[in-house]
């Protein structure tokens, strides 16, 4: 076989020749000896393409099979092998072909670390005559740090050796820098006293990577990019900020993008070290510059993306990154006098991404910057958006500012909803929806008519996003007004059903074709019942036109508009929907089996998302239609449910529990039988995950299942809530995991008769988790409550959970305290004592409010008229005040006590809050009146002022109390 001439067509542009090649040497990796006989052979040639092409195939070819082929090697062809490279590797070769040695060298120590000639190797080119071969010894040298394990010794003389190199050349002072940034990744392994000696080097290597900066713009990108990617992964060198900051500042002073590397290590900086001290003023002037260079390009006009890689783009990008770390006073102190419209655009656009981060800041300057704001605002089109921009965020992030405010914004979007320019059109319109869902109700119906009056012009507009933010805003509108819209729904219903006749039916327009359709359903969801017949029919017709369009895809966002559609439509159309919902199945099974890629997964996740939600109501609201497709169904259930997204898996776990319950209901058989078990293993998975989640779907399903009356097996039950409450404390969102598996604890045992197989299953953990952290501690606690109110499972010692030291474990005791009082397992006197105690030592303010509330319960139950007496001094109390209304009432409609004077502010303010943020039954109602009935009467004039100097709401509450 002629190597020369298998690696020429290896290399071969003739496809044929190339793949008659790639078949023969395939062909060898059956025979290891022949190959590594062949590559040796292609690593002499004297074509340095053919021994570049050689050692890349050898690396990814004979050590990545699995056994390494290198391994058929008799013990002498191995050390030969080894003795071949480090020859090549100290060749005089070009640096392509000596980093692909390099590499060889590499991959030959993972496979065979018993290599001892190749460090002495390597440390002989620290001194040969070609920086190339200095370069490339760094350079392996720093591979084998990270990937190998190293000793403490051999790490430290490598140092030395790195040390030693930098006053060389460009391209071997890069390759030091690489090799101390390998140190630094490993270095904490060996320990502290190590890592400081690795550390206090820092400033050598950056006094070299600075030489370079200054020096030789060539390999300063190199440089930058070490020190950043140095700092990224790990957080040593804080005492050095200032240093760093100094040589990043350098870099930005670069020509052009070779200043980007440098903004970048700023940034990576700032997220270290979570501020860049005085340099951090610098950096805003010079992203402040960067964003001055915008150009008025025809792109921006015409909603297309501008240049990504200029100096703008990328000031843009760095402002967002930044602004968590809130610049306000050095971005504030950029405020530019007379500005061109480049100098007003950036720093409008500077403050705009502070204005949401830093509120308690900026509160006080908000309206003042404002003002400034809208006096440039005519400048040029570019500072008219940004202006818009910053209103928006501005209305989203100090609502208290919103009824100032409103009177601006209004005329704001009145002025420029009218531009010439489409593009500030679209923004306006956007910023429209968001003042229509932000504001009040009252303030919508009020400004409905005008609202539409703006807006209606805009529906015949020619330009696409103009027309689509338009249709956006009216849907808002919609949504908020509800059945005021009705007078005004025929006209728009027709006028939107000829739009739809009207557009093309070309892919760029199936966005806008989605928006009108969405918007409407949403008008047809408030119409009368008498014209939901002929509104249906027109509706699917448009939906059967969207299901028959060219070209469209399994995945495209249009069908996730007909998914929304059915959600919202489906509980008032009912059948005259069910015939397009048949239609529609094949497309929407079809969605649920998107198969979504690791990267770039956003759009196929919110599209799979969309249709599984859609699959999931279905089930609930119409599964006789699925009945056809059901075992495909199932299929999608229980694999969705493994899926590695979050969203999508529960979804189909929370899809499933309705699944079990139709299923359950309906006439049994063996094959439903084995489907229901199926389905119960989807929710154990999820009752076992570690995600917050997925648990919290799994248990919220049981419950569910139990609510509807299916006696489960107790034991299924029981095991799967324990599961999650063993490790509960590992969940990220422990609270809402909490919730979930309490609620569905206390289902289980009322609804399911499960109180044995809780003292099987749960009773246990519990007791371990009283011995644990306080985290541990309080959902004990909190269980036992349900145990004991629901259980009637008496525990003892509960009341040494008041001398815990956590607060929130001693509010729970608390609440386990009076349960257990309740059902009659504690002693009155001592229960009575311990609270007493608590209302008058506790230091917690929440916590001594509660015991307040649970006493005075007590003290209402048993009937004891001096300790009433002695509670009411305790009032009010800081929190939940409101909570004390019913006992108070009933305390004094009982005689326990006397409310004199002094009692009427709190009284009144306890009752007002009470009626307007806590739910209350008629007999409530009607025992508030009764009090303040007597007490209005009886203190008539005090009554009065009181009620004076209340807010509007308080007065409105007590007024509608009078009126019930």
């Amino acid at each position: 076989m002629n190597v020369e001439l298998l690696f020429q067509n290896l290399l071969s542009s003739n496809n044929e020749i190339r793949s008659n090649a790639e078949k023969l040497y395939n062909s060898l990796l059956s025979q290891p000896t022949t190959l590594i006989s062949t590559h040796i052979q292609a690593l002499n040639s004297n074509d340095p393409n053919i021994r570049l092409l050689s050692a890349n195939l050898l690396s990814r070819n004979f050590y990545k099979a699995q056994p390494s082929l290198y391994h058929y090697l008799t013990d002498e062809q191995k050390q030969q092998f080894k003795l071949f490279l480090i020859h090549l590797l100290q060749s005089d070769s070009p640096p392509a072909l000596l980093r692909a040695y390099s590499s060889l060298l590499y991959d030959t120590f993972t496979v065979s670390p018993s290599f001892p000639e190749l460090l002495p190797a390597l440390k002989s080119m620290f001194t040969f005559p070609s920086p190339q071969h200095r370069s490339i010894a760094l350079s392996t040298v720093a591979l084998l740090i990270i990937f190998s394990e190293p000793s403490v010794d051999f790490i430290r003389e490598s140092l030395n050796s790195a040390i030693k190199l930098l006053n060389d050349v460009s391209i071997v002072v890069v390759s030091s820098l690489q090799l101390y940034k390998s140190i630094i990744e490993v270095c904490e392994e060996e320990g502290k006293e190590f890592t400081e000696e690795v550390v206090s080097h820092y400033p050598q290597f950056l006094e070299a990577a600075i030489h370079v900066l200054e020096t030789d713009r060539l390999n300063a990108q190199s440089c930058i990019e070490v020190i950043s990617e140095m700092n990224e992964t790990s957080a040593l060198f804080n005492d050095y900020l200032k240093q760093t900051c100094t040589f990043a500042l350098l870099g930005v002073k670069l020509l052009g993008s070779d200043a980007i590397p440098s903004m970048e290590c700023l940034a990576v900086l700032c997220e270290t070290y979570r501020t860049l001290g005085d340099a951090l003023l610098p950096t805003m002037k010079y992203l402040y510059q960067w964003l001055c260079t915008i150009q008025d390009n025809p792109e921006w006009y015409q909603f297309k993306e501008e240049e990504k890689d200029s100096l703008c783009s990328a000031a843009e990008e760095f402002m967002f990154r930044f602004s968590f770390f809130k610049p306000t006073k050095e971005v504030l102190s950029l405020a530019p006098s007379n500005p061109t419209w480049q100098q007003a655009r950036s720093f409008i656009f500077m403050v705009s991404q502070i204005v949401s981060i830093d509120t308690s800041s900026l509160y006080a300057s908000i309206p003042q910057i404002y003002q400034s704001f809208l006096s440039i605002i005519s400048l040029h089109p570019r500072v008219t958006y940004e202006v818009l921009v910053f209103a928006n965020r501005v209305l989203k992030s100090y609502p208290s500012l919103r009824s100032t405010f409103e009177p601006i914004v209004c005329q704001l979007i009145a002025t420029n909803i009218n531009s010439p320019i489409p593009k500030i059109q679209a923004r306006t319109c956007d910023f429209l929806s968001f003042f229509i869902d932000s504001a009040s109700t009252a303030l919508m119906k009020e400004k409905m008519e005008s609202i539409i009056s703006m807006l209606q012009p805009l529906l015949q507009s020619s330009e696409l996003h103009v027309l689509s933010s338009a249709i956006c805003a009216i849907s808002f509108l919609v949504t908020r007004v509800q059945k005021l819209f009705t007078r005004y729904a025929s006209s728009f219903l027709n006028g939107y059903f000829q739009l739809l006749n009207k557009i093309p039916t070309t892919y760029e327009y199936f966005e806008l074709r989605g928006r009108i359709i969405e918007s409407i359903s949403i008008i047809g969801f408030y119409l009368n019942s008498s014209e939901l017949t002929l509104f249906a029919q027109k509706l699917t017709e448009q939906l059967y036109v969207c299901l028959s369009l060219p070209n469209i895809k399994v995945d495209d966002p249009l069908l996730g508009y007909i998914e929304t559609i059915i959600i919202r439509m489906l509980p008032l159309l009912k059948e005259y929907f069910y015939p397009f919902i048949t239609k529609f199945l094949p497309f929407l099974l079809q969605r649920c089996k998107i198969q979504i890629p690791i990267k770039n997964a956003s759009g196929l996740s919110e599209e799979k998302k969309s249709a599984m939600g859609c699959l999931s109501v279905l089930i609930s609201e119409a599964h006789k239609l699925l009945l056809p497709v059901m075992n495909h169904v199932i299929e999608i259930i229980v694999t969705e449910s493994r899926s590695i997204n979050i969203s999508i898996a529960s979804i189909a776990i929370n899809a499933a529990g309705s699944l079990f319950i139709i299923l359950y209901q309906d006439q049994r058989s063996p094959e439903i039988e084995l489907t229901l078990q199926r389905l119960v293993a989807v929710l154990d998975s999820g009752c076992h995950s570690f995600d917050s989640e997925l648990c919290s779907a799994g248990i919220g399903t049981l419950e569910r299942i139990i609510s509807h009356d299916i006696p489960l097996d107790s034991n299924i039950v029981m095991s799967n809530i324990a599961a999650a409450l063993k490790h509960l404390e590992q969940f990220r969102e422990v609270g809402k995991v909490t919730e979930t598996l309490l609620s569905a604890l206390s289902t289980s045992i009322v609804l399911g008769s499960m109180s044995n197989a809780y003292a099987n299953y749960i009773h246990p953990i519990i007791l371990e988790k009283l011995k644990g952290s306080s985290s541990s501690r309080v959902v004990a606690m909190r269980v036992l409550k349900i145990a004991i109110r629901d259980c009637g499972l008496k525990t003892p010692g509960i009341i040494e959970g008041l001398n815990d030291s956590c607060i929130a474990v001693r509010d729970a005791a608390i609440s386990a305290l009076v349960a257990s009082f309740e059902r009659g397992f504690e002693n009155i006197e001592e229960v009575l004592n311990r609270l007493w105690k608590m209302v008058k030592e506790e230091t917690n303010e929440y916590v001594q409010s509660k015991a307040v509330r649970k006493l005075g319960r007590i003290i209402l139950d048993l009937k004891l008229p001096e300790q009433a007496k002695e509670w009411l001094k305790y009032l009010p109390i800081k929190n939940k005040n409101e909570k004390l209304c019913n006992e108070l009432c009933l305390m004094y409609i009982n005689g326990l006590i006397n409310l004199e004077q002094n009692h009427i502010p709190n009284l009144l303010i306890i009752l007002a809050d009470n009626f307007l943020y806590r739910s209350y039954t008629k007999e409530n109602l009607i025992i508030m009146k009764q009090v303040l009935t007597v007490v209005s009467e009886k203190y008539d004039t005090l009554t009065k002022q009181c009620i004076q100097n209340m807010s509007l709401e308080r007065k409105d509450a007590l007024n509608e109390i009078i009126s019930s």
